[in-house]
Order: structure tokens, then sequence, then C-alpha cells
């Protein structure tokens, strides 16, 4: 009961793109339900730290495709496919009036010399394993065009990595020709 009502709150959310009030934990623990299949048969521990009751006015399916794509970056580069023990941490707070979420792994990590690409459109390591490159580009747009934040990117190869994303989440920040 509890997975058909993840999966019918994340297809709602998915499919509009609405601004709307939600609780933030709620977000972040339905997309990690969402992908617990891919995560059952690893020993990669996600943590999660978020006050219960973080209420945000903000983009709801924004936010899950955000999660979707760096847990899945993650499990496939950072952790081997799933291959390598590791742990993902995201952990959300709430500063004036922006949400402040890191992600962090303890993964391979990012060499030096593609850090500065991971954002553009169709670099990839993994492309003879049928990566597309689009996944941290989707990423970078999610969070700078429609959440209207920022993302940052530290890595150390060997040592993981830690996304700084940071968004405002009350008034109405679109322009009047989104609201259309």
């Amino acid at each position: 009961a509890i997975l058909v009502t993840t999966f019918q709150r994340t297809a709602v959310e998915q499919t509009s793109a609405d601004i709307r009030s939600f609780r933030v934990l709620e977000v972040l623990e339905d997309t990690i339900i969402s992908l617990q299949n891919c995560f059952k048969k690893t020993n990669i521990k996600i943590q999660v730290a978020c006050p219960k009751e973080l209420q945000a006015k903000s983009f709801p399916g924004a936010l899950e495709q955000l999660l979707t794509n760096l847990l899945m970056n993650s499990l496939i580069h950072g952790f081997e496919d799933g291959q390598r023990a590791g742990q993902i941490q995201i952990m959300v707070q709430l500063q004036e009036n922006h949400l402040h979420l890191d992600y962090s792994d303890n993964g391979q990590g990012i060499a030096p010399e593609n850090l500065t690409k991971i954002f553009e459109p169709f670099f990839t390591t993994h492309r003879a394993h049928g990566g597309s490159g689009l996944g941290m580009y989707i990423c970078y747009n999610l969070v700078t065009t429609q959440l209207q934040g920022t993302i940052i990117c530290d890595s150390v190869l060997g040592h993981g990595v830690k996304f700084t994303i940071i968004f405002p989440v009350s008034g109405d920040w679109r322009t009047k020709e989104s609201k259309a």
C-alpha cells in the first residue's frame, strides 16, 4: 500500500509543472522508495537528514527528477553499478527563503579533467555502457531554470562527490510568459 501511494504521488508530481507547497521529506522518501529496486541488491546505504515537518513552496516534480538523477549517477558511476559498497547522504535545511540541499556520496569521485564538463550536454564517461551524458545536464537545467537556483559540484577522485544545491522556496518567481 505504501509503495502504491508513493508511486501515485510521484507520477502526479513528475507530470505536474505547477508550483505548490509540499513536505520536503515526503518527496525525498518517495524518490528513494521509487528507486529501491535499483538499490536493493547493493550494499549502498542512503541517509537522509531533513526536518520532518519542513514545508516548501516550489516544484516537487523537479526536485524528484533532480534526486533521481543524482542517485542513479552515484549508483552507476560512484559505486560501479552497485558493485561497490558505500554511502549516500542527503541533508536538507531551510535558510531564510532558500532550500539548501547537500548531496554527497563516498564513491569513486570525478577526475579533475572531467569535473568542469559534467554539466555539459552529452558528456559521459560511460558511453560504452549506454550512458547518454544527459543526467547532469538535466540536473543543471532543473536547478538553474525551473528552480531558479544554483548547483555546485566538488569532488576528489577516490573520495566521492558533493553537490550543493540552493534554490528559493517562497514567492512566485516565474516570468509572466511562463504563467500564461
